[in-house]
């Protein structure tokens, strides 16, 4: 009896044991289904700036039999609202696994800031009179891009042709630096720059570094496609004839290169001569090869800033040819030209034209082959970054004349510094609009060989400081 007793004690105590875990399981739940009322569980919570992106608002409410319709992404400054229709399937069986469910939206890139997502829950009633029910949700963190030590210029090249490529650090300069041993290594679409920076004269006292520097190292022509570029810093020591040190490389990432395909039309080389320079111009296309093809008739017409090149074309297709791998071209001597931008058109004119009696055809329309830029011979303006494309310099005898961008309207400020730092010029603010070039004067007269330029363009929707450096 005693042990019947016993044994009823003992299945007593299992199942109060087991009731006890049943209420514990239960009230996990019970409070995970609370938690689910009012909150929700936000993928991604944090992204970088500028870029598109999913977003999944779930929640616990929610089961795997769930839908979710009428997807609504509303941003006010700050705040972003989601609206969203759920409807449950009963009749759906979901695993006995508590998990969040619900809908994901299409994100447009964001600047950097918290900002408040709120879930708009329609009524089961939609489209009806109800008013949906808004909860703050979660908070959205979107972070600054972080910008990379190293740059790039070019960052954009057409194939097939050779090129210098530079690598830009804000903490180098070339008042009391030097770089060895640079080169290069390329491997599929990699490119990675190795160097060896040594401090020299260090008794210049280089107070600021206006503008990033690196070094360089000539590319030969690359195919079409994008390329990733790395650097690679090397210490001196590594090369130490008595004692050389060993150490970790890390290969840094500086920028993209993109390589574009061969030009569809006409195109020049070079595209940059100097002022008062005799020179030739060529004229190039890839639709066309040097075996088959000739031209005659040729002249060259400048006024002001056109370049008009006119000319006949003659093919033997009767002449056999390998396949085309190089681009026709024809040079035109060009007469001494002023500092500037030069725009150059290529007309083909029918060869019967000029015979007699002539054809009577319509004279075709030119069509542009490039840009031309001449440059003082004596002064050159180099780019620190690809910031400056659109932003050109030229030198004059009393100063230095800025070119804007054609759509470009604000002011512009120019200044100059010594490689120590030292601000020499700088000029009052000047209105620009539609590329008018911007000639400033009365520039103190510069004693040394090397200076860096800083442009400010500032326009209603953007400000822009475009560098570079300045040899004579």
């Amino acid at each position: 009896m005693q042990k019947i007793i016993r044994g009823d004690n003992m299945n007593f105590k299992i199942t109060h044991l087991l009731f006890i875990l049943v209420l514990s399981l239960f009230s996990v739940f019970t409070q995970a289904q609370g938690d689910l009322i009012t909150g929700f569980v936000l993928n991604p919570d944090s992204v970088e700036e500028g870029q598109e992106f999913k977003l999944s608002l779930k929640s616990f409410r929610y089961t795997c039999g769930t839908t979710f319709s009428e997807l609504k992404v509303q941003v006010d400054n700050n705040k972003i609202y989601l609206t969203y229709l759920p409807m449950n399937d009963l009749d759906v069986l979901c695993p006995l696994v508590l998990m969040p469910y619900g809908p994901t939206y299409d994100i447009t890139a964001l600047t950097p800031g918290q900002y408040e997502i709120y879930a708009v829950i329609l009524p089961d009633c939609y489209p009806c009179e109800l008013t949906p029910k808004t909860v703050l949700a979660e908070t959205l963190t979107v972070t600054a891009k972080e910008e990379r030590a190293w740059s790039i210029t070019p960052d954009t090249m057409a194939e097939n042709k050779a090129f210098n490529l530079r690598i830009l650090n804000s903490k180098y300069n070339d008042c009391n630096y030097a770089f060895s041993r640079v080169r290069a290594e390329i491997n599929d679409k990699d490119i990675t720059l190795s160097f060896v920076n040594t401090e020299i004269m260090t008794f210049i006292l280089c107070k600021d570094i206006v503008s990033p520097w690196g070094p360089s190292v000539d590319i030969k022509g690359l195919e079409k496609g994008n390329y990733n570029v790395y650097v690679v810093e090397e210490p001196a020591c590594m090369y130490d004839s008595l004692r050389p040190c060993t150490v970790k490389l890390m290969r840094q990432e500086a920028g993209t290169l993109e390589i574009t395909g061969k030009p569809e039309s006409w195109f020049i080389e070079p595209e940059q001569a100097i002022a008062e320079t005799k020179f030739n111009l060529s004229l190039l296309n890839y639709n066309y090869d040097t075996c088959q093809t000739s031209i005659t008739n040729d002249s060259v017409f400048i006024h002001e800033n056109n370049i008009s090149l006119t000319f006949s074309m003659i093919t033997n297709t009767k002449r056999l040819c390998p396949e085309i791998t190089e681009p026709f071209f024809h040079s035109f001597p060009i007469t001494p030209l002023q500092e500037g931008k030069y725009t150059v058109y290529a007309t083909e004119i029918p060869a019967c034209t000029f015979d007699i009696p002539p054809c009577l055809l319509e004279r075709p329309l030119p069509v542009e082959a490039g840009i031309l830029t001449v440059i003082d011979g004596s002064v050159s303006f180099q780019p620190f970054d690809h910031d400056t494309r659109q932003i050109f310099l030229t030198s004059h005898k009393s100063g230095v004349t800025v070119f804007t961008p054609d759509h470009f309207e604000g002011t512009v400020i120019l200044t100059i510094y010594s490689l120590k730092g030292k601000e020499i010029y700088q000029s009052a603010p000047i209105h620009s609009s539609n590329g008018r070039p911007l000639v400033y004067t009365s520039i103190p007269i510069l004693e040394h060989s090397v200076y860096t330029i800083k442009v400010l363009t500032e326009s209603k929707t953007n400000t822009k400081i475009s560098n570079f450096l300045m040899k004579k």
